[in-house]
């Protein structure tokens, strides 16, 4: 046989062979839904905030009742500044069920970042005293009281604003109706985002 044919048959062998449905090697099956949601909170937990927004998307595409991957999903899209997407995303996982805490919290972060503070109250309240991010325990009640604080200071309500301070420092007092007591009291938010 001549060179070139020998080529042609040998290549003719391999694309019958490959065409017979013999397994040629092994393959990979895709993660499921469950996996997916731990595969994204393993990166979320990492910072991995893009990566873990995919993960989430991705598990919520396999099954469109795991609320948890919305969850993720929205506390992903705001750690990437993208807040509407998270507001969509907190949406999705919150009409599954609205049994989940960290959804409610979730909002009222967004909203306090759209500076909505009405909206960003109205969740805030809905969330239990108790409450601890169950993905970032750094997250937890006091981040809720702070940012109702700040909500109220925004609207103007400065009692309130003074109200939520002094849970988490009671020894804090001003005087609101003064231009230097609110000076103090802003002062105070800022000084408690840097120390919760």
């Amino acid at each position: 046989m001549k060179p070139f044919k020998i080529i042609i048959f040998i290549l003719l062998v391999n694309f019958l062979y490959s065409c017979s449905g013999e397994d040629t090697g092994p393959t990979s099956p895709s993660p499921s839904a469950e996996e997916y949601l731990q595969i994204g909170w393993t990166d979320y937990e990492n910072q991995n905030y893009e990566i873990a927004l995919e993960n989430f998307l991705n598990a919520f595409k396999k099954d469109n009742w795991l609320d948890d991957a919305m969850n993720g999903a929205g506390w992903s899209a705001g750690h990437l500044s993208d807040l509407s997407k998270a507001v969509n995303y907190f949406t999705q996982g919150y009409n599954v069920t609205e049994n989940n805490e960290d959804i409610v919290a979730g909002f009222a972060f967004i909203y306090n970042a759209q500076k909505k503070y009405e909206d960003s109250n109205n969740w805030a309240l809905k969330v239990k005293p108790t409450w601890v991010f169950s993905h970032d325990i750094s997250f937890n009640i006091d981040d809720i009281f702070l940012l109702q604080a700040e909500n109220y200071f925004a609207l103007g309500d400065f009692e309130n604003a003074l109200n939520y301070v002094q849970l988490l420092n009671p020894q804090f007092t001003c005087n609101i109706f003064t231009i230097e007591g609110r000076t103090l009291l802003a002062d105070e938010i800022e000084r408690l985002k840097g120390f919760i």
